[in-house]
Parts: C-alpha cells; sequence; structure tokens
C-alpha cells in the first residue's frame, strides 16, 4: 500500500515552528523549521498503528518558507557495519538498515481546510517514491 493512503497520526517535533511573537494560526507557519523526531506513529487504512523507526527513533524533520521539506528517519537499534566501512557492509547488515531508515526531500504544500501536508518526492533512500505525491493528514 502507498504510503499516502496512510494518515500521519502523530509526528511529534521538539524546537519546531515559526519563530514570531504571534502564534499563527495557519499550519503551514506551525511547520516550518525544524525539528527532532519523538515518534513517529503511522496509521494504516484498517485502523493498525505501527511504529517502523521503533519507539524511540532518531530522525530530523525540515520545513523551509519556500516550500521544501527533507526527513531523515534512523530507528535506534540500526546496527553498525562490522567492517567500518559503509561500502563493505554484509547482506544481511545492507537489508537491517535499509528496513530501519529513510530518507525523503523535495518539495511540500499544505490544504490548511483539510489540514494535510502534501510531499512531491524528488528523491527517497526508498527509489519507488521517487516523482510521487503523498498526502500526510496531520492531527493538528
Amino acid at each position: 500500500m502507498p504510503m499516502s493512503a496512510y494518515t500521519l497520526c502523530a509526528y511529534v517535533l521538539l524546537a519546531c515552528g515559526a519563530a514570531s511573537t504571534q502564534p499563527s494560526k495557519l499550519l503551514k507557519d506551525q511547520i516550518l523549521g525544524t525539528g527532532d523526531f519523538i515518534v513517529a506513529e503511522v496509521k494504516a487504512p484498517d485502523g493498525a498503528k505501527s511504529f517502523p523507526f521503533g519507539e524511540k527513533p532518531n530522525g530530523i524533520l525540515v520545513f523551509t518558507p519556500d516550500g521544501r521539506f527533507t526527513q531523515i528517519h534512523v530507528a535506534s537499534d540500526v546496527p553498525k557495519i562490522a567492517s567500518n566501512n559503509r561500502l563493505t557492509g554484509t547482506p544481511e547488515e545492507y537489508a537491517a538498515i535499509m528496513k530501519r531508515s529513510l530518507s525523503v526531500f523535495g518539495t511540500n504544500s499544505v490544504d490548511e481546510d483539510k489540514k494535510t501536508v502534501t510531499f512531491q518526492i524528488v528523491s527517497s533512500s526508498f527509489p519507488n517514491w521517487e516523482g510521487e505525491a503523498q498526502t500526510r493528514t496531520t492531527t493538528a
């Protein structure tokens, strides 16, 4: 199932949001900035919840004023490569790392009425997503 069919239930971030004396009520302003992931919970269409990067993920999500974004997720339990060389890992090490990490970047747009953010993906460590538009429903 494409990620766009999933609901973004909780992207709890620290230090995210526009710096101003008057907090904006617009979602596009509220998401501006850089945030560290506290939890990445995904809800499938059948209601099942999962934590694809574990209960304590590492990661960052950045939204820029000109409509660009980047997100990087890495589970806290990804294995180290025994050779200490990222180009000479074993197939098992690469598989474990791929399953527990993700990087994506591109542009974004916000639908204020629907409280959604749509990512137009330029590139991703999961190459199947390149060129996709993915809409996330926020809980804001």
